[in-house]
């Protein structure tokens, strides 16, 4: 992600991206930068690619999940990246909400007394749930503003960078047998609006006996573009929100208190060269084509499996060493 805020501050500076005016693409305030998402993601992917960068995703939502994962974004109360936000210069008070990304000022600038704080006010209104922009252009510009009218939720799975970056994966050469696992999932349910969920490892636990299940009855792919797991010499990688999503969203649970309820387990193995410890970097190679993916990894003695796994050969897992 080292590229893209780099491509950031230079769109800023250079005022391709510009600020704190009537129509601008973001405003700067004490609480942070808000940027216009699509116009900014946008503005990003293009300085990329002139920068002669591959592997850059071609649907926003992906780019706003990976810049969320790496720190990039600070989200919404919600635990998303876009926001819905009123912006106020004067007399300028557009009746539509943007929906923005937000960044910290250390994020753009080094320099404390360089971050050029706007005489107005950004207001956060409404609910981020239902501003998931689709990358495909389904969110247009109001003509005359830099508005953005947005589609609700696409649907699609959001770290599914997968498709984009794991396109260059090989088809699996094995196939899972059909035995079958004895422990079966049952439905979870979340906690009813207003209580507190106990963060303990029963949901992280179902999860794991999930993914078990799936790779052993060939409910759940391995090592293909659209996989959540894939197996590495060393342990299996979870493509983890992404595997998260979709067990919430079978099962009618909150992904998020999965994804908690899991590190309870303290199964997967801890990285303490990553801000955040959990994630893991592999390099994706195929054809001189490089680029990389951030994954949870579990030894493979946390799984019960029916199959002899074949090791994802384009992946190579990133260490100090490597």
């Amino acid at each position: 992600m080292d590229e893209v805020q780099a491509a950031l501050r230079y769109l800023i500076e250079n005022g391709e991206l510009s600020l704190n005016r009537r129509g601008a693409a973001g405003w700067v305030d004490e609480g942070g930068v808000w940027l216009v998402s699509k116009r900014a993601v946008d503005a990003v992917r293009e300085q990329l690619s002139r920068e002669g960068h591959t592997g850059v995703p071609g649907d926003n939502n992906r780019i706003y999940d990976v810049m969320a994962e790496s720190g990039l974004l600070l989200l919404n109360p919600q635990g998303k990246a876009i926001w819905r936000c009123r912006v106020t210069i004067g007399d300028w008070m557009p009746d539509e909400p943007f929906s923005v990304i937000r960044l910290s000022h250390e994020t753009i600038w080094s320099d404390p007394e360089g971050v050029p704080v706007f005489e107005g006010r950004v207001e956060v209104v409404g609910n981020a749930e239902q501003d998931r922009e689709a990358g495909s252009g389904n969110a247009q510009p109001v003509e005359g503003t830099d508005r953005q009218v947005t589609a609700a939720d696409s649907g699609n799975s959001v770290e599914e960078v997968v498709e984009q970056v794991l396109s260059i994966a090989p088809e699996p050469r094995g196939h899972p047998t059909k035995a079958a696992v004895q422990a079966a999932d049952r439905p979870v349910q979340a906690a009813p609006s207003g209580e507190a969920a106990p963060v303990s490892g029963e949901f992280g636990e179902r999860f794991r006996k999930w993914i078990e299940k799936g790779v052993n009855q060939g409910e759940l792919t391995f090592n293909t573009p659209e996989s959540v797991v894939h197996f590495l010499e060393q342990c299996v990688l979870l493509i983890s929100l992404l595997a998260f999503r979709k067990y919430g969203g079978r099962h009618s649970v909150d992904w998020q208190l999965v994804q908690q309820s899991f590190q309870s387990l303290k199964i997967n193995l801890k990285n303490p060269h990553e801000r955040d410890e959990n994630w893991w970097e592999v390099r994706i190679d195929k054809g001189g084509k490089l680029s990389t993916m951030k994954g949870r990894l579990v030894p493979y003695r946390h799984f019960h499996l029916n199959v002899v796994p074949e090791f994802n050969e384009v992946l190579t897992l990133i260490t100090p060493e490597s």
